[in-house]
């Protein structure tokens, strides 16, 4: 039975070094001359490559805003035109439509201090981070004045009447959401390399707000508990969802 020696530092030194003998100079003048094809070869290449591309126009960043409050406030024109008549008062439905106007312009707001400019110049990261939070709280605060004490929590979550139309108002308010953060998002697609989660929270803020203010109009209810469940909820939910998905759609 043989067992494995390892040679000794005196052996290996014996040992001839034939790397040294390599022509390394003359390789890296070789190297060096042939660095990268010719000419002929460089053209056949870039033609290869560029011969199914086409000029595209990029939407400017005006345009963009512009797209962006149409689908988070058209929604809510159509259903001002759709919506007949009420069974809340007239006054309420005029303090929803108020309250459209007013909060149209805080997302016009948010556009223009998120996305106007192009990223890496845009307003501060704090800023627009203050804004994903600060905007939906100020949005419930909101909510909490403009509604009427209509008794405590449990009961309304007693009153059958009550949860189901908070339910009802609730999944609407979801579906409109989701069509206007999905055209907000689509506006701004691609265009943020740099903070495209920050980018999406806010996207979905817009959109969230939009659907809010059209749940509002469609449902123009004065009860506290029911705007802040129905209508509410549904800006925090997608200003989250617009956080989780930007990353994906948002980067280039």
């Amino acid at each position: 039975m043989s067992a494995n020696v390892e040679p000794s530092d005196d052996e290996l030194g014996d040992l001839p070094d034939d790397l040294d003998d390599l022509p390394w100079a003359q390789l890296g003048e070789k190297a060096d001359a042939s660095r990268g094809p010719c000419s002929k070869v460089s053209e056949q290449i870039r033609m290869e490559c560029t011969r199914d591309l086409c000029p595209t126009a990029r939407l400017s960043a005006g345009r963009r805003i512009l797209l962006s409050l149409a689908f988070s406030m058209g929604l809510m024109a159509v259903l001002v035109l759709l919506s007949g008549s009420h069974a809340e008062p007239p006054e309420a439905l005029r303090a929803a439509l108020f309250g459209a106007i007013g909060w149209g312009v805080v997302m016009l707001c948010v556009l223009l201090v998120g996305f106007a400019k192009p990223p890496g110049r845009r307003g501060a990261v704090a800023l627009r981070t203050a804004l994903a939070f600060g905007v939906p709280t100020l949005f419930f605060v909101y909510l909490l004045l403009a509604g009427r004490d209509g008794g405590s929590l449990g009961q309304f979550m007693a009153s059958t009447g009550h949860t189901g139309r908070a339910a009802e108002c609730g999944l609407f308010a979801l579906a409109i959401g989701g069509l206007s953060s999905a055209g907000v998002l689509f506006a701004w697609r691609r265009t943020d390399p740099i903070t495209p989660r920050l980018s999406g929270a806010l996207a979905g803020l817009v959109g969230g707000l939009g659907a809010a203010l059209a749940v509002g109009v469609a449902c123009p209810t004065s009860d506290s508990f029911h705007l802040v469940f129905a209508h509410g909820l549904v800006v925090v939910a997608f200003t989250t969802i617009g956080a989780l998905v930007g990353r994906r759609v948002l980067t280039p």
